[in-house]
């Protein structure tokens, strides 16, 4: 059991105001607004990450592609409803698997296909774009089986859906990350090239047992309790946090899985998880692209910094994957 005493320093008031006087003015309101206004997920329940989950089907938004079909890829339990999207751009293409966040229990439907879109024309590669199954209806490992079968899928029909299987790439921010780090250490182990992934906001363990978990419990957008509820929501029993497939950095070994661009926030709950996991992959051997953006949270709170580390995660990526415009 973690004795919380030794944290108290990390959570006094004194230590927050330093924090957010190193802050723009953008981001220090983000936080303070925050604070007063927490999204409690414990009491609001997995609705509020699903805003677009029964909307219908929609490439109406984000940068405009070549085409945007809607596909069903065959599942475990049934057909998986994903996104096909292709660039304007000659092919073949290299292809990136976008597995979205959600803190296991939301949903993005096939109703926002915006960051799905940004990826293919920002990196001139197909998108594949899975809207597979979440908690609390369907436990863990089944978000796990979903992806599987999805990533499997793409490497067998790369040709038919205008890709090059030797240039395949996957990512996904948050639980959307966890996924992804489960399907590179599955395509190491199943023989499958993947070529890079990408964590960025990444849950990475579950035991949540970092110092950064104590120091920005509450304040910082995601907060412990919220983060704790939805690993209650994805397992079946507690122990299975124990297990690899839900904590990655568990994995006995991590040599020969693809190179890895990781980003996350200084004052995010998941700090401490991602770097360890960035040195585990780096003492394996694996090529890691690690930015850890200061007065950053739980996803960006200042947009010229986004921006930014976005044009340098797409620099990363396209090493691998894709061709930038």
């Amino acid at each position: 059991m973690t004795d919380l005493a030794k944290f108290s320093v990390l959570t006094s008031p004194e230590r927050r105001e330093a924090n957010l006087a190193q802050c723009t003015r953008q981001g220090r309101k983000r936080y303070e607004d925050s604070l007063r206004n927490p999204r409690a997920l414990r009491q609001l329940g997995p609705r509020l990450l699903r805003p677009y989950a029964d909307a219908p089907f929609d490439s109406a938004g984000g940068p405009d592609v070549r085409s945007v079909e809607r596909i069903a890829i065959p599942g475990p339990a049934g057909p998986i409803p994903a996104a096909l999207i292709v660039p304007e751009a000659d092919g073949p293409f290299a292809i990136y698997i976008n597995l979205h966040a959600g803190g296991f229990i939301g949903r993005s439907g096939l109703g926002d296909l915006t960051e799905a879109k940004t990826r293919a024309s920002e990196l001139n590669c197909v998108v594949v774009h899975p809207d597979f199954r979440v908690a609390p209806e369907h436990k863990y490992p089944a978000t796990i089986d979903d992806c599987w079968s999805v990533t499997q899928w793409v490497f067998e029909n790369a040709e038919a859906i205008g890709g090059d299987a030797n240039r395949v790439g996957i990512g996904g921010g948050c639980t959307g990350g966890n996924f992804s780090a489960v399907m590179a250490i599955m395509c190491r182990d199943a023989g499958l090239p993947l070529a890079v992934q990408y964590l960025y906001f990444t849950i990475i363990d579950l035991r949540c047992d970092y110092a950064s978990h104590f120091e920005f419990q509450n304040g910082y957008l995601l907060t412990r309790d919220s983060n704790l509820y939805v690993i209650e929501e994805y397992l079946e029993f507690a122990e299975q946090r124990f297990e690899w497939q839900a904590s990655p950095i568990l994995a006995p070994s991590l040599r020969g899985v693809a190179s890895a661009r990781i980003v996350n926030g200084e004052f995010e709950i998941l700090r401490d998880e991602m770097t360890a996991y960035a040195n585990r992959l780096r003492d394996a051997g694996v090529e890691v692209s690690q930015r850890i953006c200061e007065c950053q949270a739980h996803g960006f709170v200042d947009d010229d910094v986004e921006e930014k580390i976005n044009r340098e995660s797409n620099g990363f990526l396209s090493k691998f994957i894709g061709h930038l415009r």
